[in-house]
Parts: C-alpha cells; structure tokens; sequence
C-alpha cells in the first residue's frame, strides 16, 4: 500500500474500504480516549440512557469533545483536568463526515 505512519494507515482504511475514521496527533490518557470514542459511537445512534443521536460523525465528535472538555464525561480528577485541551484536542475525523 505504500507510505508509513499515520499517512499510510488512513490510505490503507481508505483502500480496504472505510469511509471514514477518527484518529489522534497524539497520545492520550487511555481512559480519556476511550470515553471519548464511546461517546462518539453513542451519539451516531440512539441507545436507552445514552447521549441524543445526532445527524453526522463530525457533529458526534464535536459534541463528545465539548461534553469531555466541560466535564460532563469524566470529571476532574488527579492527573485529569478535562479542561485541558491535552485530552480532547488532538482527535480528528479523517475521510467521509456523514
């Protein structure tokens, strides 16, 4: 497939056939990663005590980030200020946005 790194994994998901995927510049705390991506995956769908669907992937990241950045996921704790943009801000969206 050709490239290394982050450049040659997006085009290989890219060629196997997804339309889309959410990545990081740089490493997180795992538990603020992972929160992140489940509520992302939540807010695509509806699910019983969940976050209200929303209509698109970049939308649902937005939301994720915004709720992680106020608290409203993972509240403070020691070694975890959510209001540091270290955990939420390196995550984009890369490929198809619906």
């Amino acid at each position: 497939l050709g490239g290394c790194g982050r450049p040659g994994f997006v085009r290989a998901v890219g060629r196997a056939g997804g339309g889309s995927l959410c990545g990081g510049a740089w490493r997180v705390e795992g538990r603020a990663a992972a929160r992140l991506l489940v509520d992302v995956y939540a807010r695509r769908g509806p699910a019983a005590g969940g976050p209200p669907a929303v209509g698109d992937k970049a939308q649902a990241l937005r939301q994720t980030m915004l709720a992680l950045r106020d608290g409203r996921l993972s509240p403070p704790q020691p070694g975890f200020d959510p209001s540091d943009p270290y955990d939420w801000a390196p995550f984009a969206l890369i490929g198809d946005w619906r």
